[in-house]
């Protein structure tokens, strides 16, 4: 679905679909997804009800315990998550934005988010103190799809280290 703010878009694959949503919202950080969107997205995933799927975004439509993060805010997370949770082929929901590795469930699927490729979030789960950050090593997550069906997900950290080594002397 395209219009003259989102772009949303399918990626048709024999094993795995790939369904993009864009939860910008113009002149702020926090997500959005709109009515039009839930409605095409319930669409997409109503035309292969068997195929297994991944959903990607920028914004998490949860909160992360993350102050900097969680006071954007996502608006219309409860209508996506209707639509996601009257879908059981979904693998998982992948996003970024709040610069740290999690995963949790929600609504019947999984959802991940990415560590940074530049600095990485303090987590603070009081939400009592201002957001910090930390110069980690950039990293980003490699999702793989199997052979034998599963979504695996792999962090990579982006840092040069010595190794690799093997376990015993050959």
């Amino acid at each position: 679905m395209e219009s003259a703010l989102k772009i949303d878009y399918v990626i048709e694959n024999e094993e795995l679909r790939l369904i993009a949503l864009d939860s910008t919202r113009a002149g702020n950080p926090g997500g959005e997804i709109t009515l039009a969107q839930a409605q095409w997205l319930n669409e997409k995933l109503t035309e292969e009800p068997s195929q297994p799927t991944l959903v990607f975004m920028h914004h998490p439509p949860i909160n992360c315990g993350v102050l900097e993060t969680d006071v954007d805010g996502f608006i219309g997370k409860e209508l996506l998550g209707d639509v996601i949770s009257s879908h059981d082929h979904i693998e998982k929901i992948i996003c970024g934005h709040i610069h740290l590795p999690i995963n949790t469930r929600w609504r019947g699927t999984v959802v991940s988010t990415a560590p940074s490729m530049g600095m990485q979030l303090a987590l603070d789960l009081t939400l009592e103190r201002e957001s910090e950050f930390f110069l980690e090593a950039p990293a980003y997550q490699l999702h793989y799809w199997t052979p034998d069906k599963n979504l695996i997900t792999h962090t990579v950290f982006v840092k040069s280290v010595d190794g690799p080594y093997l376990f015993e002397e050959q």
